[in-house]
């Protein structure tokens, strides 16, 4: 009797620690929010919901946002992204995926397969393993990896129990390593560099249609993973989003289109559709290799377009199973609208016209305060528009402030307040083929600050550049 009282207690003392184990392995993984956010995000909508499940490396979380998705046409999309994706993940991630959403559209990033060499460094593994579900799949892949990469038993032990290489982090968490995982907004982007900058590529982006041999051990996992594919007659799309990718890498992926194509499968080549898609590289960028929002926002419409035009998806807005969709979709609009003007949501015509320098000045008259906002001709212009943003009223979001002619180089704002914030933006248009098209504008454009306290304070926030994502 007391030989069986101490193997019960010694069972359950294993399963206290194993469950305690489990319990922090999120917050003691590798330290990659979105990563994050993404799979626990993931892995929480019910099953067999999604449309489409997009699988690939940061670029994913730029190029396509499930809200805007889900917005327009009511298309359930979601990201299973990971920062720095390694290719050997990407068959583990279609079959974990599967075990909920098995008739899902799998999306799968083709430029994931761009490196030369599959070699994996350990933070890259965890990257993946950390945050993905305990399960034979997740082990397989961990023992898989480490085969590979010739790891020692306690380098493959801290895949199984990240604790062992994280454990110093207490000093460093934050909240949302011990949340749900899922942001309000459906895990769109929210970033500064995202929602606010922008640098220009132009002189980076070009498009090849070279061919390049790929490393043999690249195309042993491309088509390990066309194989599975095939195997389980997985409904698959393969995508080429638009980046600054060099020759070489160019041609390695066109190898491997020509590989899948054979076998069956499509491609969605959007690196050398942006002139059909409206990517504008001066504009649309925050780095090489990432759209902000402006060129995200055009991405997923065009992919839409295509999805729409190919597949068989009904929208699901308004129905209950999916009233958390409809509230982050709801919440991520308003949050857009805070960034991008009005024209680009309504995808009017562009025309290359170049962005109007512009500052605004705060004047203290007898009848109180005023904006005076001066901008540079846009050569080619046939007139501008003027929009201003009120932190404190209409949500944060752009209103049409005025429309002037060619010649004006100014407007004065006199619906202002002491204490109030406003930003100004000024855009170009001319008429293209009798419609208004609109050119380029500085993404930033001028803030003011209005105090009685202090001398008035201005700042032009026009300028450019991007921090890598």
């Amino acid at each position: 009797m007391k030989i069986g009282k101490h193997v019960t207690r010694t069972i359950a003392f294993l399963l206290v620690l194993a469950f305690a184990v489990f319990i922090v392995q999120g917050p003691f993984g590798i330290d990659r929010v979105r990563s994050y956010r993404n799979a626990k995000g993931f892995f929480i909508q019910p099953r067999d919901s999604l449309d489409g499940v997009f699988i690939g490396a940061s670029n994913v979380h730029a190029f396509w946002q499930a809200a805007f998705g889900w917005h327009d046409r009511g298309i359930a999309i979601y990201n299973l992204s990971f920062d720095s994706l390694p290719i050997t993940a990407v068959q583990y991630l279609v079959e974990e995926a599967r075990k909920t959403q098995p008739n899902a559209l799998y999306l799968i990033c083709l430029n994931t397969f761009k490196r030369q060499t599959t070699a994996t460094d350990v933070s890259r593994i965890h990257g993946v393993v950390d945050y993905m579900p305990l399960s034979v799949n997740k082990l397989r892949y961990i023992h898989y990896v480490a085969d590979r990469s010739s790891l020692g038993l306690l380098e493959r032990l801290e895949f199984y129990l990240p604790i062992i290489r994280f454990h110093s982090r207490w000093d460093e968490l934050e909240s949302w390593a011990f949340g749900s995982g899922m942001n309000r907004y459906m895990n769109a982007m929210t970033t500064s560099a995202f929602s606010n900058e922008s640098v220009d590529i132009t002189d980076d982006y070009a498009v090849y249609d070279t061919r390049a041999e790929a490393p043999e051990d690249v195309v042993g996992q491309f088509e390990a993973l066309l194989d599975y594919l095939d195997r389980e007659h997985v409904n698959a799309l393969f995508v080429k989003v638009p980046q600054a990718e060099s020759k070489s890498r160019q041609g390695r992926m066109n190898a491997l289109e020509d590989l899948l194509k054979a076998r069956g499968y499509p491609c969605l080549d959007m690196l050398s559709a942006i002139d059909e898609i409206g990517i504008d590289t001066r504009h649309d960028f925050y780095n090489k290799a990432h759209t902000n929002v402006y060129g995200s926002l055009k991405i997923c419409h065009y992919m839409m377009d295509y999805l729409e035009e190919h597949y068989s998806f009904a929208d699901k807005r308004g129905q209950a199973a999916f009233a958390d969709w409809d509230i982050a979709a709801e919440a991520y609009d308003r949050l857009v609208d805070g960034w991008i003007l009005p024209f680009d949501r309504e995808r009017a015509p562009w025309t290359p016209l170049k962005a109007s320098g512009q500052k605004a000045t705060v004047v203290d008259g007898a009848d109180g305060p005023s904006v005076r906002l001066t901008w540079k001709a846009s050569a080619g212009a046939e007139g501008y528009v003027v929009y201003r943003k009120n932190s404190g009223k209409n949500n944060g979001r752009w209103i049409l402030a005025a429309t002037v002619g060619a010649d004006d180089l100014s407007y004065v704002d006199r619906d202002v307040t002491y204490g109030g914030q406003y930003k100004y933006c000024v855009a170009p248009f001319a008429d293209l083929e009798g419609v208004r098209a609109y050119g380029d504008y500085q993404i930033k454009g001028a803030s003011v600050r209005i105090t009685r306290e202090e001398a008035p304070v201005a700042t032009d926030e026009s300028s450019t550049g991007g921090d890598e994502d």
